[in-house]
């Protein structure tokens, strides 16, 4: 998927899609999410269902469904060309 071509609002929908296929293939209700992660299901409902969400409930659902290390990928700093490493080794 590009995700880049999508809208704001189209990009949440997606998100929500993805969770929910997340929690399906881990064979989880959304009870149980919501009830692991300390939210209410109606939160796990309003995300699943593309209404938005806050960083502290995707946090913990990742959690719940052990993806948090995931994260890591989307805040990688950019390396610096090996150009620019070897001119900060000198």
């Amino acid at each position: 998927m590009n995700w880049n071509k999508l809208s704001h609002e189209e990009t949440i929908k997606q998100f929500g899609i993805r969770l929910k296929q997340i929690r399906k293939e881990l064979k989880l209700s959304q009870v149980a999410v919501a009830d692991k992660a300390g939210v209410s299901v109606v939160t796990i409902s309003t995300l699943e269902n593309g209404s938005g969400f806050s960083i502290d409930t995707l946090i913990r659902i990742l959690r719940v469904y052990g993806m948090i290390d995931r994260l890591e990928d989307l805040f990688q700093l950019p390396r610096k060309s090996l150009f620019q490493q070897f001119k900060d080794s000198k």
